[in-house]
C-alpha cells in the first residue's frame, strides 16, 4: 500500500511540475523580454525614429523577433563573426548617416531580442532577396509550422521561451511586416552600395551553381540559411573556404 501511495505521489508531483512549466510558458510575455543590444548595433538604435524604436523594442516587430528566435534557437549555428560584421559594416554606418529615419525596425527588434533573433533577421533578408513579398511570407509560415512539428516530435526537455514559442502563433500579418522591414532595409543598403551590389549580382547570375537539391521547403531553407551563415562567418574570421553549392552566394547577396 505504501509503495503504491509513493508511486502515486511521485506521479502527481511530476504532473504538477509539468503543469507548472506549461502554465509558465503560457504566461511568458515575449514583449517583456528584452536584451541589451550588442555594442556594434548601438549606433543603429540611436538613429531610428522614435516610432520605429518603440515598435522594435516592445511592439509587434519585437514579438515577432523573439518568437522566431525562440523557435529556431536550438538549431542555429554560432556565427559571432558574421553578426559583428553585419552590424559594424560600412553599409550600416553609411545608410544612417545619409538617410536618418529609414526602416531599420526589424534589425533593432532582433538586436534587442538576442543573437537567435539576429539570425532570423538575416534569413528575412535572404528570403526578401529572392522571393516576392507574398511568397516570402508564405515560406515563413510554412517553415514555422514545420519547425513546430519537428520540436513536438523531438521529445526531451524544453525551456520556457521555447515552450512559449511553440504554443503561440505568428500571424501572417506579423510575418508580412517582418518581411517588409527586411525588404526596405535591403533596398536602402543596395542603394548605398550600388556598385558593389551590381558587381556581385553579375557574378552570381553568370554562375551555374545549384543552391541545393532538397525538394522539401523546410529542409531546403534550413540548409541554405545555416550553411550560408557558417561560411560567411568563417570568411569574416579569415578562414579560407571551399564552396560547392550556391548557399553562400545567397547569403552574400543578402
Amino acid at each position: 500500500m505504501s509503495a503504491s501511495l509513493g508511486k502515486f505521489t511521485s506521479a502527481l508531483m511530476a504532473a504538477s511540475q509539468e503543469n507548472t512549466v506549461a502554465l509558465a510558458a503560457l504566461n511568458f510575455d515575449f514583449s517583456l523580454y528584452k536584451v541589451e543590444a550588442p555594442k556594434e548595433y548601438q549606433a543603429l538604435g540611436s538613429c531610428l525614429s522614435d516610432e520605429r524604436r518603440i515598435l522594435a523594442e516592445g511592439g509587434s516587430q519585437h514579438l515577432t523577433a523573439r518568437k522566431l528566435g525562440a523557435v529556431f534557437r536550438t538549431r542555429l549555428p554560432a556565427v559571432p563573426h558574421l553578426l559583428r560584421a553585419f552590424a559594424a559594416s560600412s553599409p550600416l554606418r553609411n545608410v544612417f548617416a545619409q538617410k536618418v529615419g529609414i526602416d531599420g525596425t526589424s534589425i533593432w527588434a532582433a538586436a534587442t531580442s538576442g543573437t537567435e533573433a539576429l539570425c532570423a533577421q538575416l534569413l528575412a533578408c535572404m528570403l526578401a532577396r529572392f522571393w516576392a513579398a507574398d511568397e516570402a511570407t508564405s515560406i515563413w509560415a510554412e517553415i514555422l509550422e514545420a519547425r513546430k512539428i519537428e520540436l513536438s516530435e523531438r521529445g526531451g526537455n524544453f525551456d520556457i521561451p521555447e515552450l512559449a514559442a511553440m504554443q503561440t502563433t505568428v500571424s501572417r500579418d506579423q510575418l508580412a511586416d517582418w518581411d517588409a522591414s527586411a525588404r526596405a532595409w535591403l533596398r536602402t543598403a543596395d542603394a548605398v552600395n550600388l556598385k558593389q551590389q551590381s558587381q556581385l549580382r553579375l557574378i552570381i547570375e553568370n554562375l551555374n551553381v545549384e543552391v541545393n537539391q532538397r525538394r522539401n521547403t523546410y529542409e531546403s531553407v534550413m540548409e541554405v540559411w545555416f550553411e550560408s551563415m557558417k561560411v560567411v562567418d568563417k570568411l569574416v574570421a579569415g578562414v579560407p573556404q571551399s564552396v560547392h553549392n550556391g548557399a553562400v552566394l545567397v547569403g552574400l547577396s543578402a
